[in-house]
């Protein structure tokens, strides 16, 4: 990340159940930082004693308090690697009985920038820990282990994006998730999406969303059809602030700058001037003071009109 970021989401997910979520980022020298809050409730729903005779409303939640830690470690040519890992806290209540728990993330992502596409390949363990325990008993977590892969090209000026994502989980352990995603961008505004999950439980496994950016504002919206259930509804609201980081002129940032200049001039060869403005402003970050870099940029700003 090279600004700060601030994401909520809400999800209205079947009977009663929603999620709220917010989320920080803040890049640093040292890595990206991020800070992070997820809630599930539960409406209130039948209670009943241990004769099974209904007794009052019985209401249920769940809050996750998360802090993790990302940074790029390795760049070579249109290759780069990026660590993270994270750390959170777990508290469930069902009614007057809570249950508390500690948890892991740990994941990797590696990028391969080519002169046609941008390829990712990540790998992810999520939830990996000791348990819930609710008071002499403890639940184990449903941990998870994803492999995801993409491929991301401009198209007009515009992002489309291919992704695959595949799951196993411990809530789960006899079935191998699969869902594939496709986005797209016009005129840099409006980002539909489609997706579809197999095996799905509920509904048919489609999925489809939107997304609307102004400036450093976007809002999302997705849509899941569960069945008999019916529909489900996220909502998200992002923000972008603030400078990128400052960098100094170090052998090692000089040599990503050069990296990303190279990569710029292949784009303007090939007449693909708004992949060649992202890879020149790239560079700047890198070797801010560089005039050279100011005139490739400037060029392909050129070239673009």
């Amino acid at each position: 990340m090279q600004y700060r970021e601030l994401d909520l989401s809400y999800n209205r997910w079947l009977e009663d159940i929603a999620y709220q979520s917010i989320f920080y980022g803040h890049p640093a020298s040292f890595g990206t930082v991020g800070l992070g809050v997820l809630r599930r409730g539960v409406g209130g729903f039948q209670g009943y004693d241990a004769g099974g005779a209904a007794v009052e409303q019985v209401s249920a939640e769940d809050t996750v308090y998360g802090a993790g830690l990302g940074k790029r470690v390795l760049e070579s040519g249109p290759w780069t690697l990026s660590l993270g890992a994270g750390a959170k806290g777990i508290e469930s209540r069902l009614e007057r009985v809570r249950g508390r728990g500690y948890a892991a993330d740990i994941g990797a992502l590696l990028d391969w920038n080519l002169s046609w596409a941008k390829l990712s390949a990540g790998l992810a363990a999520q939830n990996l820990g000791t348990g819930i325990k609710y008071d002499q008993e403890n639940t184990p977590l449903p941990a998870a282990y994803r492999l995801g892969l993409a491929a991301g090209r401009r198209i007009y000026g515009d992002p489309f994006t291919l992704s695959l994502d595949v799951a196993r989980s411990r809530a789960d352990p006899g079935r191998l998730k699969i869902a594939v995603g496709f986005e797209g961008g016009v005129s840099g505004v409006l980002f539909p999406r489609i997706g579809f999950r197999t095996p799905d439980d509920l509904g048919n496994g489609l999925f489809f969303g939107m997304g609307l950016k102004v400036k450093s504002v976007r809002l999302d919206y997705g849509l899941a059809l569960l069945g008999v259930f019916g529909p489900a509804h996220r909502f998200g609201l992002s923000f972008r602030w603030g400078e990128p980081i400052a960098v100094s002129r170090t052998g090692e940032n000089l040599r990503l700058a050069a990296s990303h200049l190279d990569l710029g001039r292949q784009f303007m060869r090939q007449q693909r001037y708004l992949d060649a403005v992202q890879e020149f402003s790239k560079a700047l970050n890198y070797d801010p003071t560089n005039r050279e870099l100011l005139e490739e940029l400037k060029s392909a700003y050129d070239a673009m009109r």
